[in-house]
C-alpha cells in the first residue's frame, strides 16, 4: 500500500506598502520665550510622528533643500511649499506653525502642498488648552500629535499622477474611390494684382505688459499697505527683557507676524509683476512705418515725391 504524504507549508508574508514621500518644513514657533531644549524636543517629536506615515528625506537632504529655498513665506504661501518639495524631491511639502493664544492654550496649524502648487491638506488648526503648570511646548508637543493624526498624511497618494494620453485614430482611407486631381491652372494671359496686405495687429505684449504692470502695482501697493500695518501693530507689542510679548498679546503677535509676512510677500510678487509688465511693453514691437508716393509733372519730366514716418 503506498502512502501519499502531502506537506503543505504555511509562510507568512508582509505587504510592505509605498508611503507617500514628503519634505517636512522645521516648526514654525511664533510664541517667544520657548527655551531651545523646549524647541529641540517639539522637532525631534515632529520628526516621530511624521516617521509613522510618510517617507521623508534624510536630514542633510532636508537641511539643504531648506538653505537652498532662501524664503520665509512657507507659512502663506504655497508656491513656498512647491518649491520646497521639488528642492527634497518628494511629491509632497508640509509647514506647521504654533503659537500661543491668551489664554495659554496652543494652536497648531498645518498644510501640505503637491509638487505641482496644489494644496492638498489644510489648513488645520488645533487648539489644545494647557494643563496645570506645564510649559507651553508640552502643550504644543500634545497639540502636534493631534494634528499630524488629524492630517492623515498616509492616505496621500504615493504616487504621482499620470496624465492619461488621449490617441488621434488614423484617418479611414476608402479605396474604393477614385480621386481626382484637380486640373493645372490656365494662363488666360490676365495679369493679377494681389490685394494690399492688411494692417499689422497692433502687439499683444502691448495690452499684456499694461495689464501686467497695473495689476502688479496695485498688488505691490496692497502688500507695502499689509506690511506696514504688520509692522506699525509688531512695533506696538509689549515685549519684556526676555524677549516675550505678554501673554494677553500673544494673537496680537501672530497678527503682525502673518500682516508682514503676507504684505512681504505680495510687495515681491506684485513688485515683480510690474517690472514684467514694464519689460514686455519696452519689447513689444512698434506699428508699421507708413509710406506714401506720388508722381508729379515737371519741366522737363517728373518728379517721384515720397513720405512717411519712420
Amino acid at each position: 500500500m503506498t502512502r501519499l504524504i502531502v506537506f503543505i507549508a504555511l509562510a507568512t508574508a508582509r505587504v510592505v506598502v509605498a508611503q507617500p514621500t514628503l519634505t517636512p518644513h522645521p516648526i514654525e514657533v511664533l510664541t517667544r520665550g520657548v527655551p531651545k531644549p523646549g524647541l529641540e524636543a517639539l522637532q525631534n517629536e515632529y520628526r516621530r510622528l511624521l516617521s509613522n506615515q510618510v517617507a521623508a528625506p534624510s536630514n542633510r537632504t532636508l537641511l539643504q533643500a531648506v538653505a537652498d529655498l532662501k524664503r520665509q513665506d512657507c507659512g502663506i504661501s504655497d508656491d513656498c511649499l512647491k518649491k520646497l518639495a521639488v528642492l527634497g524631491g518628494t511629491i509632497y511639502a508640509l509647514h506647521v506653525s504654533g503659537a500661543q493664544d491668551p489664554q495659554g492654550a496652543a494652536l497648531m496649524v498645518g498644510r501640505v502642498v503637491r509638487e505641482d502648487g496644489k494644496l492638498m491638506i489644510g489648513p488645520l488648526t488645533v487648539k489644545e488648552p494647557k494643563k496645570g503648570n506645564e510649559t507651553i511646548e508640552v502643550t504644543m508637543m500634545r497639540a502636534l500629535g493631534v494634528l499630524i493624526a488629524n492630517a492623515k498624511l498616509s492616505s496621500l497618494p504615493a504616487s504621482r499622477e499620470v496624465k492619461p494620453t488621449v490617441e488621434t485614430p488614423p484617418v479611414p482611407v476608402d479605396a474604393g474611390v477614385a480621386v481626382v486631381k484637380p486640373p493645372e491652372p490656365v494662363d488666360a494671359g490676365v495679369t493679377f494684382t494681389p490685394p494690399p496686405p492688411p494692417p499689422p495687429e497692433p502687439s499683444a505684449l502691448t495690452s499684456v505688459g499694461t495689464g501686467t504692470l497695473i495689476a502688479g502695482g496695485g498688488v505691490a501697493l496692497i502688500g507695502g499697505v499689509l506690511f506696514g500695518i504688520g509692522r506699525a501693530q509688531a512695533g506696538a507689542l509689549d515685549i519684556n527683557k526676555d524677549g516675550a510679548v505678554r501673554s494677553d498679546q500673544a494673537a496680537s503677535a501672530v497678527t503682525a507676524n502673518v500682516l508682514q509676512g503676507v504684505g512681504l510677500g505680495a510687495l515681491v510678487v506684485g513688485g515683480t509683476a510690474a517690472a514684467a509688465g514694464l519689460v514686455m511693453r519696452l519689447l513689444a514691437p512698434g506699428d508699421a512705418p507708413k509710406v506714401t508716393a506720388s508722381v508729379g509733372a515737371v519741366p522737363g519730366g517728373s518728379m517721384v515725391f515720397v513720405g512717411g514716418e519712420w
